[in-house]
Formats: structure tokens, C-alpha cells, sequence
């Protein structure tokens, strides 16, 4: 009966879970933006002309994105359960809105659909897309058996932020087998770029002034200085857009080219917005929400849109069913 019971109640709990601590829908306009940039992306620095193809491989491989991101919250919820029971109390898993083997049944659930998926695409795709999850629900034990990982944001981010760049592994593997294309250093230079642009987002969101950080809260800022921080920070920001220039050459196109590849500067906008906000910030005695965070958001969407744009203006576009 018990059983039965816990049945009825996995699915709601799961989309419960989804909706309140993922949001589907920003997160697979997310998952489809940074798919779209990098594929945008690689087509255009082929060199030999290509045409992108939009299909329902497309959708297939940005499902497997949004899904493994799903996994990898879950293990973040399970990984940060000891620190949020301080600093985020309201979290599911804190409250008991969900246990520990909801989240890994979740997992579970989301691992066979992202198998199911790629089926479809290729043996490659289901291998990338596999060991990201495994060693994304891996790293739950190295936290839990490691005090340099648990304690310090840097051992952390070492061991953490590979689960990123397989993911922009996984669309450069994917773009390889459809198009048909073999490997190029360049590729490499716009993997780092996208992986620069998210550590953007990663040291804004962990910058705080002294004055408004909580005691105990886990800040780059804490031992790198706010300042510091903050120009670490805007140098990511800066080198992800002029990696991707220096790699694409919009210069040598076209009027509509050249038009287009000045969009890739649009991020800085918000890198130098949101610099201006934060700093004026320091002169409040109290600030309730993290300051850089919504620059930092922004620049990213902007970041992939601009790749998206300049893709789209450089290039052939067809859409396919399959």
C-alpha cells in the first residue's frame, strides 16, 4: 500500500520539484541558447562554407542538455544540504518537501529519457551525455568524503566545472557527426570562450561587499577582495566575446557579416551596467538581493544571442524535420 502510494506520488513530486527549483521553461530557453550559440558558432569558423541545419536531432540534443542541467541541480541540492540548512533554509530538500532518494529516483528518471534521446543520435552523444551525469552524481561523495572540496570554492570549482565543459563537448560531438566534419583547434578556443563566459556568471553571483555578505556564506570575494573579485570577474567577461571574434574574423566578411559580428559586443553592456550598479551599492548599509546576479544573467543570454544572430547572418540556415 505504502508502495502504491509513493507511486502516485513520484510524478507530481517530480514536476513539484521541477517547477519550484529548475524552472523548465528558463532553463530550456537556456539549454537551447547555449546549444544554438555553440553550434551557430562552429559552423561559422569551419572555414569550408556549411549550411545549419535546424532538425529535430536539434530539439533531441538541447532535451539532453536541459535534462542532464536537471541532474546536475539535483545533485547540487544533495551536495549543499548541510550549508543551505544555514543560508537556504526555504531549499526542498531542507524542508522535506523531498528526501534524498527522491532526487535520485528524479535522476534515474532523467537519465533513461536522456538514453532514450540519443538513441537516436549517436553512441558518441549517450557515452558524453552518461559520464557527465555519472560524474556529476560522483562529485555528491567527493564533497561529502573531501574537506578540501567541501570547505574551499576553488577545490570545488575545480572538480565541479568539468560537468560544463562536457556539455559543450557533447554539442561539439554532435556537430561533428551531422555535419559530417572532423576535429579543428578553433573549436577548442570557442569551448573556452563559452566556459569563460559562464565563470563570468560564477564569480559574479559569489561577490558581495563586505558590509552585505551573511557570516559563513561561501564568497570568492572572502579571500580574492571584492575588487578583486570583480575584475576577475569582467576579465572572463571581456575574453569570451574577443575569443570568439578573434577566432570568427567578422571583419572579413560581408557589410552584413561585419554588422552582425558587432552584436558580439553587446554583453559588454551589461559587464559595464552591472559594474556601475554594484559599485554604487557599496554605499548602502543593506542590499537584499545579489547585485551583479541580474547583469550576469543577462550577459549570458546576450552572450549566445549575439552567437545565435551571427550565426544566422553568416551563414545558410534550413530547418529539417529529422
Amino acid at each position: 500500500m505504502e508502495t502504491m502510494e509513493k507511486q502516485q506520488n513520484f510524478l507530481p513530486k517530480f514536476f513539484s520539484f521541477m517547477r519550484d527549483s529548475y524552472e523548465p521553461g528558463l532553463h530550456f530557453g537556456f539549454a537551447a541558447l547555449w546549444f544554438l550559440g555553440l553550434i551557430a558558432t562552429f559552423v561559422t569558423i569551419n572555414g569550408t562554407p556549411l549550411t545549419w541545419v535546424v532538425s529535430g536531432k536539434t530539439l533531441f540534443a538541447i532535451l539532453t542538455l536541459f535534462l542532464v542541467l536537471f541532474v546536475l541541480r539535483c545533485v547540487d541540492e544533495i551536495k549543499d544540504y548541510e550549508y543551505d540548512k544555514v543560508h537556504s533554509p526555504d531549499r526542498p530538500l531542507v524542508v522535506g518537501s523531498v528526501t534524498e532518494d527522491d532526487l535520485f529516483a528524479f535522476n534515474i528518471l532523467s537519465t533513461a529519457v536522456v538514453v532514450f534521446l540519443n538513441l537516436f543520435l549517436s553512441a558518441s552523444l549517450l557515452a558524453i551525455a552518461l559520464l557527465d551525469i555519472l560524474y556529476g552524481i560522483y562529485l555528491i561523495w567527493v564533497e561529502r568524503f573531501s574537506p578540501k572540496v567541501r570547505n574551499s570554492l576553488y577545490y570545488s570549482l575545480l572538480v565541479t566545472y568539468p560537468v560544463n565543459i562536457l556539455l559543450s563537448v557533447y554539442t561539439l560531438f554532435f556537430f561533428m557527426g551531422e555535419y559530417g566534419v572532423g576535429f579543428k583547434p578553433d573549436q577548442l578556443w570557442v569551448i573556452l570562450a563559452f566556459a569563460l563566459a559562464f565563470l563570468h556568471y560564477e564569480f559574479s553571483r559569489k561577490n558581495a561587499w563586505p558590509q552585505h555578505a551573511k557570516a559563513g556564506q561561501r564568497l570568492y570575494s572572502a579571500t580574492l577582495t571584492t575588487p578583486g573579485t570583480l575584475l576577475i570577474s569582467n576579465l572572463f567577461a571581456l575574453l569570451a566575446p574577443l575569443i570568439i571574434l578573434l577566432v570568427s574574423q567578422p571583419w572579413l566578411g560581408s557589410s552584413p557579416v561585419m554588422i552582425a559580428g558587432l552584436c558580439l559586443l553587446l554583453p559588454y553592456v551589461c559587464t559595464l551596467i552591472g559594474t556601475v550598479c554594484f559599485v554604487r551599492s557599496r554605499k548602502k548599509p543593506k542590499v537584499e538581493k545579489k547585485v551583479l546576479m541580474p547583469f550576469a544573467n543577462l550577459y549570458l543570454v546576450l552572450f549566445y544571442l549575439s552567437l545565435i544572430v551571427f550565426g544566422a547572418v553568416s551563414n545558410r540556415v534550413e530547418f529539417h524535420l529529422f
